[in-house]
């Protein structure tokens, strides 16, 4: 499954309530016309490609305690206003649809699994002998994600680049 089904289904259903309650309360928004939010590099995503949802909820800010704009003056209690309903709301799109995302999830993490079943690849070889500093780094974020790490038990080659068994000097 892919996170089309995220970024397809399950953002409209709580876009519904997003924009229920913001006309509820006379605010301007707008949705999806100009960014995609689907780069994963971008901290809302981040849940998006693990099974999740990350939403995305941008307003004008008013910079301090009141700031002058096209569209007139902006105050903090405004802003903090909006994101305080939207979080209304995402805690009630999110009770209204708990089962569809109940499945969501599971179907998200059976689909993964039979995929990467199918992937020819088991292992990764990877390692920098001169920046063990980005070695531990690495080795780090493999495990904060439960992603099991091996060291090397022999000196081996793989497409032409040689990785060193730990604690070979070379």
């Amino acid at each position: 499954m892919s996170q089309e089904k995220n970024y397809d289904d399950i953002n409209p259903r709580f876009a519904k309530y997003f924009a229920k309650y913001m006309d509820e309360i006379g605010s301007l928004y707008w949705t999806k016309e100009v960014f995609d939010n689907s780069y994963p590099g971008y901290g809302s995503t981040y849940p998006d490609i693990h099974g999740g949802l990350g939403l995305v909820f941008e307003t004008a800010s008013s910079r301090g305690h009141l700031q002058a704009s096209q569209r007139g003056d902006i105050s903090f209690a405004f802003t903090i206003r909006n994101h305080v309903v939207n979080s209304l709301a995402t805690m009630e799109a999110a009770l209204d649809n708990r089962v569809y995302l109940h499945d969501y999830l599971r179907e998200f993490f059976e689909s993964a699994a039979a995929e990467g079943g199918k992937d020819a690849a088991k292992s990764y070889v990877f390692g920098d002998e001169f920046d063990d500093g980005r070695n531990r780094l690495f080795v780090r974020f493999l495990l904060d994600h439960k992603i099991k790490v091996y060291e090397n038990s022999a000196d081996l080659t793989v497409d032409g680049q040689a990785f060193k068994k730990k604690g070979n000097p070379g």
